[in-house]
């Protein structure tokens, strides 16, 4: 009897060390399991720095998070309409 009742201690804490491995996972990235879809958001923004020496430039939309455009071909006060993630600094689309 002592022998079947080690053996669901055992069950218990290998389910136990399972779901704790679990939210130390999510905890180290930020609980994204938790975490709703990102909105896909199109916005005006202003070119705001313009690089001559590699040809990238600064963005900045409504958000007011810098966000780089590298082979950049507009210039500096030019307002454009940029595609991205609600909360992230990468572009996925940009036009005049």
């Amino acid at each position: 009897m002592s022998s079947e009742l080690s053996g669901k201690k055992a069950i218990l804490l290998v389910a136990a060390a399972i779901v704790g491995i679990f939210f130390v996972l999510q905890a180290l990235f930020g609980f994204p399991i938790f975490k709703p879809k990102s909105d896909i958001v199109d916005n005006s923004a202003v070119v705001i720095i313009k690089d001559q020496s590699d040809g990238s430039c600064i963005v900045e939309a409504s958000d007011r998070i810098p966000r780089s455009i590298s082979e950049c071909p507009y210039e500096k006060d030019d307002v454009i309409t940029i595609t991205y993630t609600e909360g992230t600094d990468q572009i996925k689309n940009h036009k005049p």
